[in-house]
């Protein structure tokens, strides 16, 4: 099998992504499978996001296989650890921030803090 990889003008861009859609079964869709189904590789598919003309087809077709995807997750479908991805993708974040007080009540001598060691270490 040979590859051939097509330049596309927005109007036959907008067509190969209409058909990859129409042609494709609906928990297959990905974008690196519409890449290599329209003949682009994905940075390719990255430059069409921000070219004039090709910019809004990449933004329906992206937001589509994302939509695919939250209604998988919501249905408790597939995806294991792309669950992972997908909310980050949406904005959520897999950092924790913890908060603790520091206040100490009270003061201790260092005499006592060693008094109170050798006290435990005889015991």
């Amino acid at each position: 099998m040979g590859w051939s990889f097509r330049k596309h003008t927005p109007d036959s861009w907008e067509k190969a992504v209409a058909a990859y859609f129409e042609n494709t079964p609906v928990e297959d869709w990905r974008i690196p499978d519409l890449c290599i189904k329209t003949g682009i590789t994905t940075s390719t598919f990255q430059r069409y996001l921000k070219t004039p003309g090709f910019e809004e087809t990449c933004r329906m077709a992206r937001d589509m296989v994302n939509n695919k995807r939250e209604a998988m997750v919501e249905k408790g479908q597939g995806y294991g650890n792309g669950i992972l991805f997908l909310l980050r993708v949406n904005g959520y974040q897999d950092t924790q921030y913890i908060q603790q007080d520091m206040n100490v009540k009270g003061t201790v001598t260092v005499e006592q803090f060693l008094l109170d060691e050798d006290e435990e270490i005889q015991a």
